[in-house]
């Protein structure tokens, strides 16, 4: 037990021996601040400003700037630095929020619509940059423990944030977003004491050359590959055919008030830090694929729970305790994405999937909009199905792997008796 707890200690340290790393988890703590708040409270504003339609309709929006903002900032950040990236995402991310201060200030659904498209805009591009980065930051052996620390910061942050911001919220929403401005001037005043990574810059004709050349032969692709493609549509598609409308739900049919909401958010992301070095430890021993099995089973479990509870206290428990869980699919899918990922394609692939994951969610806000007018508990019903479908073809996907390794390893023991 000593051995296992001295080994845990040492690969937390090798990653904060990380200059990036520290880096990154001081600045996600501001960002994770904002986003903890914006992440049920940006539902509220526009619910209250344009009805769940409009609601529907940005959140569509987004998913289509997702689609290019994930592809241009992999292929800038391959081509010409993470940091570059990094920096100007969150200077967007600035921008989108003083805009959407203005919009509240002055009552504009003009200043609403572009504040709330650019800061959700910005994520996409700078996401990419920063898995890469961090990644390239430690061993490939530590890469789940490194995503989870950094994970632990942000969801530790999203929990604060929602709390004290929700209940500024309650009290002026002005004061809020001004607030969340101040917050990501500090996010970027420490990342500009990032490390870049990259360690060759490649010119604009031949990174396109070497991108395009595996799309030429689909027989290139292994199995994990076209199951990660398979994931990423499924995922899209389940987060954001619900996802805009768990706070509308607790507000509008549950009856819970705008700082009850706030502190549920609150402890959502502060139990998931709680588990992230676990996530992170089970994605390095037992692999990604694990981690995705295990959160979308128990998510779906703990939607189900949230929309047939009888009370206000079980629906709000089950739904922490399935995003607590459902956390360590974040983990163990973005360890997959930078196992089968090239070094020097790192950051594109990790933005073409994003890209991937946008495209299909595209039309599922709306979708989503239409499911709640028919029912309000649909959205969710959609999601626990599909979060199943996912869990059930990971396992076979996983199942599958181990079979082809345990084949190739008779071969090689039967070689060896042979010679």
């Amino acid at each position: 037990m000593k051995t296992l707890i001295k080994k845990e200690v040492q690969a937390i340290k090798s990653v904060i021996a990380s200059r990036n790393i520290v880096v990154l988890v001081f600045s996600t703590f501001f960002t994770g601040s904002v986003f903890g708040f914006f992440y049920w409270a940006l539902s509220l504003i526009i619910n209250r400003f344009g009805g769940i339609e409009m609601v529907g309709f940005l959140f569509a929006m987004t998913y289509i700037l997702s689609l290019f903002g994930p592809l241009l900032g992999g292929v800038v950040s391959d081509m010409f630095g993470r940091k570059r990236v990094i920096v100007a995402s969150l200077l967007i991310d600035l921008l989108g929020i003083f805009s959407l201060f203005l919009a509240v200030t002055l009552n504009s659904i003009a200043l609403l619509t572009a504040g709330f498209l650019m800061y959700e805009g910005a994520s996409t591009i700078g996401s990419p940059a920063i898995y890469a980065i961090a990644a390239e930051s430690v061993d490939e052996k530590s890469i789940g423990v490194c995503y989870s620390i950094i994970q632990m910061s942000s969801l530790a942050a999203c929990g604060i944030g929602s709390l004290i911001l929700g209940f500024v919220f309650e009290i002026s929403a002005v004061n809020a977003l001004a607030i969340c401005m101040i917050l990501v001037i500090g996010a970027l005043f420490f990342r500009l004491f990032l490390q870049e990574t990259l360690k060759t810059r490649e010119k604009g004709r031949k990174y396109m050359e070497e991108c395009v050349r595996p799309l030429k032969s689909l027989r290139q692709l292994s199995m994990i590959h076209f199951f990660l493609i398979f994931l990423t549509v499924l995922i899209g598609v389940e987060t954001s055919i619900d996802g805009p409308y768990y706070s509308i739900f607790m507000d509008s049919v549950l009856k819970i008030d705008a700082f009850t909401i706030g502190l549920v958010f609150a402890l959502i992301p502060i139990s998931q830090a709680t588990i992230q070095l676990a996530a992170g430890r089970v994605t390095d021993k037992r692999g990604p694929l694990t981690s995705i099995f295990i959160g979308n089973l128990v998510g779906a479990i703990g939607v189900l729970f949230f929309i047939l509870s009888p009370t206000k206290f079980i629906a709000a428990s089950s739904l922490i305790i399935a995003s607590m869980i459902g956390s360590f699919h974040n983990v163990g899918y973005r360890t997959l994405i930078a196992k089968e990922s090239e070094a020097s394609h790192k950051a594109l692939a990790f933005g073409s999937l994003d890209a991937l994951s946008a495209l299909s969610s595209m039309p599922f806000p709306v979708v989503g909009a239409a499911l709640w007018q028919l029912s309000t508990i649909l959205p969710f019903v959609v999601s626990i199905v599909l979060s199943s479908i996912i869990a059930m073809i990971t396992l076979i996907v996983s199942l599958s792997k181990r079979n082809i390794k345990m084949k190739s390893f008779s071969s090689q023991q039967f070689c060896q008796t042979t010679e």
